[in-house]
């Protein structure tokens, strides 16, 4: 009876497990089917309408940006039909529907996650950029029609509002911070083969934009500080110019003095721009400083290493030809390391990056070295933290016969002669004669490719049994027994693969 409970309650437990998953599955795929048509009517920021969208959006505000200073400094001015003022119109719709846009536009939150939810989406629009949206989209022009001409003469309405769309500017950094576009820049800078030359164009540029915009706030300011300066001509880009020349002597802090303010509104902008000027010009001096100091950071570190090397040599006291042997192999084995560590990076990587990693990273005579014939790449990718790069000069002894094994090695470039020495024994125990003993004599050319050492990385041996010594100057790969051990100490059945391998080869 206790039996048949026990099978009852187990009968009930397996149909409430049932039930209970047949309810799950069906609640993940009614979530999944809300997730689908939440995304039918949003749009993602990575989608290629929204990169298209942003792009004539950036255009848009480099044309803000360079072409409404200048019209404000000459007070230019377009008639609503005319084709620059149905220009400026449409410029102000397309701005209008980028608003009613962001509210579908999906977006990333704090934990790198993309949103795509409608009401997180406006809430989070409606916290951050739609106050400043919203006013710098309005028609201006149209506002600035319907004002009276004696209100717009006495407050300058005109040219305060048509500054107002230099607000439009603001989007430039929302624009280049979590949009499609952002993550195009940031990843051409760093696929670029001169990262420091696309960071001074940058420089340049910005550079040229505050000069602009100095220039044409000065001609805003007052005519004063052209009034007393022969400059050629009377039109407009002959004072651009001239305003642009003194933008550029403030802007670097030269100063010629050819050019003054004339009045307290001019000067009050002169003091106020001498102040801007020195702050953009020292932070462009801290920039380039910068960049030329870290335009090779595996240059930097192969100096600062190098340094700590001939500081180490200058503090013991050891032989000149001693010291030019370490100096000489730290400078050939130090040269060929990059400024970060392989192991350290690859520890960060999820494991099918760190297979494709290791499919480019290892070198083919390690990656395709018959040691590791038949073993999976995922498996391969474990000896990367303890392969390391070693030089040896020419008739260096690299391995001696009864040395202590730190590892294998694998020639990379250069050339050695590898000899080693074996015994058999031969004759017979005849009338109290001890057998004689044969020896054998070994003598090997080793190429880039060859290896030796494989019995001391598997644990056959613990001291090697050979002399290697360089012919030529080499660079070499080293697996340390260490490294290796630790690495793959968690999977022995692919050790005992490496030794049925080696054990094929020999």
């Amino acid at each position: 009876e206790a039996t048949m409970k026990d099978g009852q309650s187990s009968a009930s437990m397996l149909k409430f497990a049932t039930a209970l998953a047949q309810n799950r599955e069906t609640f993940r795929s009614g979530s999944e089917e809300n997730q689908q048509q939440v995304s039918r009517c949003m749009v993602s920021y990575r989608s290629p309408l929204r990169l298209c969208w942003d792009l004539v959006l950036a255009t848009l505000l480099i044309h803000i940006t360079i072409l409404v200073p200048y019209k404000s400094a000459f007070d230019v001015e377009h008639e609503l039909t005319s084709s620059e003022g149905l220009i400026e119109l449409g410029i102000d719709i397309f701005f209008m529907l980028d608003v009613l846009l962001n509210f579908r536009t999906t977006f990333l939150d704090s934990d790198g996650y993309e949103i795509s939810n409608p009401q997180k989406v406006a809430q989070n629009y409606l916290k951050t950029w739609f106050l400043l949206d919203v006013i710098s989209c309005l028609p201006l022009e149209i506002i600035g029609a319907s004002l009276p001409s004696e209100a717009l003469k006495i407050a300058k309405a005109g040219r305060i509002l048509r500054l107002m769309k230099l607000m439009r500017t603001v989007k430039l950094v929302h624009l280049f911070k979590g949009t499609r576009i952002g993550e195009l820049v940031e990843e051409f800078l760093m696929m670029s083969t001169m990262p420091w030359l696309t960071s001074l164009i940058s420089i340049l540029l910005g550079s040229c934009l505050a000069c602009h915009l100095l220039a044409c706030f000065m001609l805003m300011s007052g005519r004063g500080f052209l009034e007393n300066y022969s400059y050629l001509g009377q039109g407009q880009e002959s004072m651009y110019i001239s305003a642009l020349y003194w933008a550029m002597t403030t802007i670097t802090t030269v100063g010629y003095g050819d050019i003054t303010p004339a009045s307290d509104t001019e000067r009050l902008y002169a003091m106020l721009a001498m102040v801007l000027g020195g702050i953009f010009y020292g932070y462009t001096v801290g920039e380039i400083s910068a960049l030329v100091a870290n335009q090779d950071l595996n240059r930097k570190a192969y100096v600062e290493r190098l340094s700590l090397v001939s500081a180490w040599l200058t503090h013991h006291k050891l032989p000149d030809v001693l010291k030019i042997r370490i100096w000489r192999h730290y400078k050939t084995a130090v040269g060929q390391r990059a400024a970060l560590d392989d192991a350290e990076l690859m520890n960060d990587l999820s494991p099918d990056l760190r297979k494709d990693v290791a499919a480019n990273l290892l070198h083919p005579h390690v990656r395709e070295h018959p040691l590791f014939e038949n073993v999976p790449l995922n498996s391969i990718v474990r000896i990367i933290p303890a392969v390391h790069i070693v030089a040896a000069a020419p008739n260096e002894v690299i391995a001696a016969k009864g040395q202590s094994g730190q590892g294998m090695f694998i020639i990379s470039d250069g050339s050695a002669f590898l000899s080693s020495e074996s015994h058999d024994s031969t004759g017979t125990q005849s009338e109290g004669k001890p057998r004689q003993r044969k020896r054998h004599k070994t003598m090997l050319a080793l190429q880039p490719g060859d290896s030796f050492g494989e019995e001391i990385l598997l644990g056959y041996e613990k001291q090697y049994d050979c002399t290697v010594t360089a012919l030529t100057a080499m660079s070499m790969f080293i697996i340390s027994v260490e490294g290796f051990t630790e690495q793959f100490a968690s999977i022995p059945e692919i050790v005992s693969v490496m030794r049925t391998n080696f054990k094929l080869q020999a």
